[in-house]
């Protein structure tokens, strides 16, 4: 949609529809992650998905520098649509979550995709410990709804209006704000305003727009490139230290 835009709406709706598929795309990603691998490897694949984010604005902006003239910018926007088809593509072959099968009752299955997770280990034990914690779960949660029996289920617009037993609505607000804040400040705002701030400081004017890529493209891309190369330190230290 990005790269059959013909005025300013259908960039702004791709823009949303890119946003929503990206922040539920990466809550996804995280969890399967955490699911499939072992504590030891958790941290690192873990960080993969920081690290796919920088390199792909590093990626976006180099690319940018040779294709940001018309009409080429189109073919640089259509370049995340492709990116998109084959990640779709590549998703048929990946491993059904251990855990969230034997949470399903599926316990053959679980098995069977766990088994091909630890292909030539012995995953007997990890096996037990998964089947072992689901029990658990399951048992805790027939527990709490035979505690709970005859209690009313809170719905979202109940915690919104405060109408649940512990009101659960402020904790709602301060996790709005502070996933809201970190996409609006940080790294965030420095790499979406790059080209703008680099722009103010290299006094470029509007005529300047037209001779791309222009010194704010050109630093913007420096600056990505930076963050990828240190992305994998700040990994590193992470493993060895510990968050």
């Amino acid at each position: 949609m990005y790269g059959l835009s013909v005025n300013m709406a259908m960039l702004i709706i791709a823009r949303l529809l890119s946003g929503i598929a990206l922040g539920s795309s990466l809550g996804t990603f995280t969890m399967y992650v955490v699911e499939i691998t072992t504590p030891k490897a958790r941290n690192s694949l873990g960080g993969m998905a920081q690290m796919a984010i920088i390199f792909g604005i590093m990626l976006s902006q180099t690319a940018s520098l040779g294709l940001s003239k018309p009409p080429f910018w189109r073919l640089l926007f259509a370049i995340s649509g492709i990116l998109s088809v084959l990640n779709m593509a590549l998703l048929c072959f990946c491993v059904e979550s251990p855990k969230w099968l034997a949470m399903n009752g599926k316990l053959a299955d679980a098995r069977d995709s766990l088994q091909r997770l630890r292909r030539g280990t012995d995953y007997t034990d990890e096996f037990v410990q998964l089947t072992s914690s689901v029990m658990i779960n399951s048992t805790s949660e027939l527990a709490m709804g035979e505690t709970n029996n005859g209690t009313k289920t809170s719905s979202v617009i109940d915690v919104l209006l405060g109408r649940t037993p512990d009101n659960l609505r402020h904790q709602l607000v301060v996790t709005i704000v502070v996933m809201a804040s970190q996409q609006t400040s940080g790294i965030s705002g420095v790499s979406f305003y790059s080209s703008t701030l680099f722009n103010s400081i290299s006094k470029s004017g509007p005529s300047d727009v037209f001779t791309i890529p222009t010194l704010a493209h050109i630093l913007s891309s420096v600056l990505a490139i930076a963050g990828t190369l240190v992305m994998p330190v700040c990994m590193v230290l992470a493993m060895y230290f510990g968050r």
